[in-house]
């Protein structure tokens, strides 16, 4: 089984309160383009309701397995996580004593590292919203939070309010960039239309999914960016914006 499964490693280590640290493996469901899905497996809860993890303590030396517990419900299920966008990228931060992992299918697993507890926390925007998009999870002071970019510019910043334990997204920022964007010189120094040369750099097997991607992207891509420059008034507030940086 576990051959079946993806892992991505996430660093626990907090330097104000000791010198080790330790290093989390968290599985992820393979793509269905990659590998045909078990039929033993599609219907099976994601994250399961125990979920060992493999875990390297800086202390021993050693990797070994820890046993997790689900508070709460699952994400979905493993066809659920099989047929998520293939090509996100995910990250994870550590804070007051817990992991949050921000997974495929647009959810955050918060592995609470003192009880052996976690939990499932999906994010306040889904990919049938936005899917062609960059998101991060982050941390402050404060705590936990979620950025997005979508695919017309326009940044999205929610905090986690984690008071009473109720796991509630607030949107503390929300500004759309595109004219930020349209006044750097990158975007100066292309005046007029251009297009998108594709490659497919991921060797992605299912090539028809892979040009339903790209072409529905290269349509935004053509429209988005299609700038000219020839208004004096645009420019001109262009040089007052890099006057200001």
């Amino acid at each position: 089984m576990k051959d079946f499964y993806r892992f991505d490693s996430y660093l626990v280590f907090d330097p104000t309160i000791s010198t080790h640290y330790e290093i989390f493996k968290i599985p992820r469901v393979p793509s269905t383009g990659f590998r045909v899905l078990d039929p033993m497996l599609k219907s099976l809860q994601w994250p399961p309701s125990l979920c060992v993890l493999q875990v390297f303590s800086s202390r021993t030396r050693q990797w070994g397995e820890r046993l997790f517990v689900r508070d709460g419900a699952a994400a979905g299920t493993v066809t659920d996580m099989a047929l998520a966008f293939p090509f996100d990228h995910y990250n994870g931060v550590y804070w007051h004593g817990a992991l949050y992992v921000r997974c495929q299918a647009d959810f955050v697993m918060r592995i609470s590292l003192s009880d052996n507890k976690y939990q499932v926390i999906k994010l306040p925007m889904n990919t049938e919203v936005c899917q062609y998009k960059n998101h991060f999870l982050g941390r402050s002071m404060r705590g936990v939070h979620y950025a997005l970019i979508d695919n017309e510019h326009r940044l999205r910043v929610w905090f986690l309010n984690e008071l009473y334990g109720q796991m509630t997204w607030e949107l503390k920022h929300d500004n759309d960039l595109s004219f930020l964007l349209r006044c750097q010189e990158v975007c100066t120094q292309n005046d007029g239309p251009w297009t998108l040369q594709y490659h497919n750099y991921f060797g992605y097997p299912r090539q028809n999914d892979m040009d339903n991607y790209y072409e529905a992207y290269k349509k935004h891509i053509v429209r988005k960016y299609h700038y000219e420059y020839e208004s004096v008034w645009y420019k001109n507030h262009c040089e007052d914006i890099k006057k200001m940086w």
